[in-house]
């Protein structure tokens, strides 16, 4: 697979357009040649494979222009879009997805190596594709974890990967989704880890007064205890925990938006983030994992789905433990892709 990404300045055989760079131009479906523009399909699965032509164009005449380009030293004019990208794009299957989305997760997974984050990164989901079972699969997971999160609920009308509708709608009802990760038996360590997920609407809080809806966890029971989530307790603050017994990492306005993690870094302090930036007090933590699967949308309390949210969540990660550099650099990379889906807020 080709990745199309004209870094050159000019390339042989290759007319570069003066105004803006041509990697967008190819991505909106144009490409300059010398002597013809040729539009292009939005999703394109290998250039040399082309079996018609385009634009009036024949598929030799266009193979023959991109050889001339590398024939004649242009190599940074293709490159190939990042491995993980590649296996996660088959995985969900080619055409089940576009190409401007498949470069704005390539630009974030590139992003994240680059930073150096990428090792620290367990659980990538990106909350993207054509439809609900694209959403459903994540780029990356733990060994021996199905990509696909195991749906309870959800269809294909509670979900849109672009606009101001994007990402996945809960109903603080009935839909959540399993994401078949158990920190505890996976052998991660509650002093550090991580919890993000890109929050893009605010709780109307269904259920009435001071009750909790969570984004994303799991706890042993109603007390609370070995309890690792993101949660809105309605009338109060956003909070966190990361292995607390009834001990919460909170911060100030509640019911917001954004980007929002809890994380631990080498010891039982957890720190509640929104947006790259730490919010309140950190709050120390007691307790350890729940031996249970975490819930995305809700909370697994002892192997019962509880506290769901009505939320659209989208970008969702979990990571071992980060510094407060590293969030601020991983919100950059999220807020970036977000942006590019035109979803962020």
């Amino acid at each position: 697979m080709l990745r199309i990404r004209f870094n050159t300045a000019a390339a042989a055989g290759v007319a570069i357009a003066s105004s803006g760079p041509v990697r967008q131009r190819i991505m909106l479906g144009q490409c300059e040649s010398a002597a013809v523009s040729i539009a292009l399909p939005d999703r394109i699965r290998d250039m040399f494979a082309l079996s018609s032509g385009i634009g009036g164009v024949s598929a030799s005449a266009i193979r023959a222009r991109m050889m001339t380009a590398v024939a004649a030293g242009a190599a940074s004019a293709f490159e190939t879009f990042d491995p993980d990208v590649v296996n996660w794009w088959t995985a969900i299957g080619t055409s089940n997805i576009s190409l401007l989305t498949v470069a704005a997760a390539d630009d974030i997974v590139v992003g994240l190596k680059a930073a150096g984050l990428w090792t620290n990164i367990y659980m990538l989901d990106l909350c993207c594709g054509n439809g609900l079972t694209q959403a459903l699969t994540r780029l990356k997971v733990p060994g021996g974890v199905s990509a696909s999160y195991t749906n309870a609920g959800f269809t294909s009308g509670n979900y849109a990967e672009r606009g101001s509708t994007g990402g996945m709608t809960g109903d603080a009802n009935t839909k959540y989704l399993n994401s078949l990760i158990n920190p505890s038996a996976l052998g991660w360590s509650a002093t550090s880890f991580g919890v993000f997920v890109y929050v893009r609407t605010t709780e109307t809080a269904p259920g009435g007064s001071g009750v909790n809806y969570t984004i994303f966890g799991s706890d042993t029971s109603s007390s609370l205890n070995n309890e690792t989530s993101l949660t809105n307790f309605n009338g109060g603050n956003d909070r966190g925990a990361i292995g607390g017994n009834n001990q919460h990492a909170g911060g100030s306005p509640g019911n917001n938006k954004g980007f929002y993690g809890v994380v631990t870094n080498g010891s039982a302090s957890a720190q509640l983030y929104r947006n790259g930036s730490a919010i309140g007090s950190a709050a120390s933590m007691s307790g350890g994992f729940f031996s249970g699967n975490l819930l995305k949308h809700g909370l697994n309390q002892g192997g019962s789905p509880v506290q769901l949210t009505e939320r659209t969540l989208s970008t969702t990660i979990l990571t071992s433990g980060l510094s407060g550099a590293q969030v601020t650099a991983l919100y950059n990379l999220v807020q970036a892709f977000e942006t590019a889906l035109g979803r962020n807020v």
